[in-house]
């Protein structure tokens, strides 16, 4: 830790430690323990700073015959099993279980002071966790972190001061991630003027626009083939092989995910009636979700495609382009949705179905121009979220800047009138030499 302001000290957290209290759980044997009244706290329930409530519940019996710890409202638990670096203080008494602790100060500490300094310590925190499948964090470890020991009244003020100020940074948080919503619906609304006629040329060059089937203006309409698992390779291949994860939500292929391959004469061979070639327009035909749309692009000659997608190959009328947006319009989706056979949650699109697809259909010029402004918006829309996703960084960046100014005594002035540091330690050691026995508490039966 970096030097600290005069009348501070560093201390290893067990000195502000009156004790840590631990929990248990109840037997699962006994189904009676899980239906009673009282909270009973989880890992799982660690989802805000003040939780309301928790998942589970249990009675008293099960804290009378458990190591079920029942804790005060507004206590400090941490996790020390899973979710290492988490703290929430609840806004009722709680029974806890094996994996949380509670964190008992002395009645001098400022308690928001080490909830703040707990999640300043997160990442060191996790650091410190042992364990194969499941890291937890030892007592020990616990007690010897390294904990700046600011006069009393700087701990209100840092406590106050990073309360207003993380507040500010949740309300921007909040405000920023209402802003990809607004984006999706931007582009939504692009798509639903693009063909309703809203980007219509001049009417002597367009006097009408026709309602074709899919199937009428593509040459070839078919799905693809799944080979044995044994003819596909993750590592390299003759012929890249696309699945719906490959497939985007914006016309692209993304195929640095999870690339797979096939060797060419299977290509040839079983999976011949499934090849795909650049410039033909793909979509997915089983979800959730639909409506994954994209073009195949032109770095490979020939492509193959498994029995999740099907694929489009547009007559010389139909710009591959103008497909793939109408494709992607949530208009056309949700009647595609509905259109599906749902067989345990899952939608299914039948080849019948995208054949019968209907397409607002303008000349083929019009057809260039409705796509380029498409793309122009798109492109802006593209901008914005760039900037929304530097911006969200820089947000989450905040708080653990924050926090760490705040515990290198940065974040508001010293007052010299302050009593130091020493004064309350000593007072603590006093206490903690003549401890008070405490016990575990007990739920009423009442």
């Amino acid at each position: 830790m970096s030097e600290l302001p005069t009348g501070w000290l560093e201390v290893p957290f067990e000195a502000v430690l009156m004790q840590i209290i631990g929990g248990g759980t109840p037997s699962k044997a006994n189904s009676a323990y899980f239906q009673g009244a009282i909270p009973f706290m989880t890992v799982k329930d660690m989802t805000t700073r003040f939780p309301l409530d928790t998942v589970d519940h249990i009675s008293a019996d099960a804290i009378t015959d458990s190591s079920a710890t029942l804790v005060p409202k507004d206590s400090l638990i941490i996790a020390t099993r899973m979710s290492l670096g988490k703290i929430v203080r609840p806004c009722f008494a709680t029974a806890i279980n094996q994996d949380l602790k509670m964190l008992l100060l002395h009645n001098e500490i400022s308690k928001t002071f080490v909830e703040h300094f707990w999640r300043a310590q997160a990442s060191h925190i996790q650091s410190l966790g042992t364990g194969t499948t499941v890291k937890g964090i030892r007592l020990e470890d616990i007690r010897g972190l390294s904990f700046p020991l600011a006069p009393i009244p700087e701990q209100k003020r840092i406590a106050n001061k990073l309360d207003a100020l993380l507040m500010q940074v949740d309300a921007c948080r909040n405000r920023l991630d209402k802003i990809p919503g607004i984006i999706k619906r931007f582009r939504q609304a692009v798509l639903n003027a693009a063909y309703s006629g809203g980007f219509s040329m001049q009417q002597e060059i367009c006097p009408e626009w026709d309602e074709m089937m899919v199937g009428d203006v593509c040459e070839w309409i078919t799905k693809g083939t799944t080979p044995a698992a044994s003819e596909m390779h993750e590592d390299n291949g003759e012929i890249p092989y696309i699945k719906v994860y490959n497939l985007c939500f914006n016309g692209c292929l993304d195929f640095t995910i999870k690339p797979t391959f096939i060797d060419k004469n299977i290509h040839n061979s079983k999976l011949k009636r499934s090849k795909v070639y650049p410039g033909n327009v793909l979509m997915n035909i089983v979800g959730p979700p639909l409506g994954k749309v994209s073009i195949v692009p032109s770095s490979h000659d020939e492509w193959n495609i498994n029995q999740a997608i099907a694929v489009f190959r547009p007559k010389k009328n139909l710009y591959n382009k103008f497909l793939a947006y109408f494709l992607l319009a949530e208009s056309n989706v949700s009647k595609l949705i509905r259109q599906s056979k749902a067989t345990a949650g899952q939608f299914n699109l039948t080849l019948e179905i995208c054949r019968e697809i209907i397409i607002p259909l303008p000349p083929l010029l019009e057809q260039y121009e409705i796509v380029r402004r498409v793309e122009a918006l798109f492109a802006f829309a593209a901008r914005l979220e760039a900037r929304y996703t530097a911006a969200r960084a820089q947000v989450e960046n905040l708080t653990p800047a924050l926090l760490a100014k705040a515990f290198r005594g940065e974040l508001v002035p010293q007052d010299p009138n302050d009593e130091p540091a020493s004064a309350l330690l000593a007072r603590i050691r006093d206490a903690r030499a003549a401890p008070e026995k405490v016990k575990k508490p007990r739920a009423s039966k009442a």
